[in-house]
């Protein structure tokens, strides 16, 4: 979050009702990976206090390194094929399809896919306004 906008707010029309609906075919691809993998913003809340639905896609062994987010950042995270390496603090943690995870992305972190062949799973993130926690 830049200046206290979302990603949703750089990169969506602005839209005149509190209902905003994205339909199946317009999820947008932010990220792409060096073996297929992919990260889609389903959607998202506008303004400072941001709210995101991802949907992502790792080959085996593919990684994605973040540097961290604002304090206060958490994500949660549901597997829904493969199995899943989350990274935080130098730890590994491994999420199976039908598993879930949760934690403070505020700090450096990584996603691995370690399925046989792709791992898919949805991503929660939620980030505060800056100085609105802790």
């Amino acid at each position: 979050m830049a200046l206290g906008l979302s990603v949703e707010d750089l990169i969506s029309e602005p839209v005149g009702t509190s209902v905003q609906v994205i339909l199946a075919p317009e999820p947008r691809m932010l990220w792409n990976g060096p073996e297929g993998g992919s990260a889609h913003l389903l959607i998202g809340t506008r303004g400072a206090n941001m709210l995101e639905l991802w949907q992502w896609r790792l080959a085996d062994g593919e990684r994605f390194d973040s540097p961290g987010h604002t304090i206060g950042t958490r994500e949660i995270i549901a597997v829904e094929e493969g199995a899943l390496a989350i990274e935080v603090g130098g730890t590994s943690h491994i999420v199976r399809a039908g598993a879930a995870a949760s934690f403070e992305a505020d700090r450096p972190h990584a996603y691995i896919g370690r399925g046989s062949s792709v791992t898919l799973f949805k991503m929660v993130v939620e980030e505060p306004e800056r100085g609105s926690r802790r």
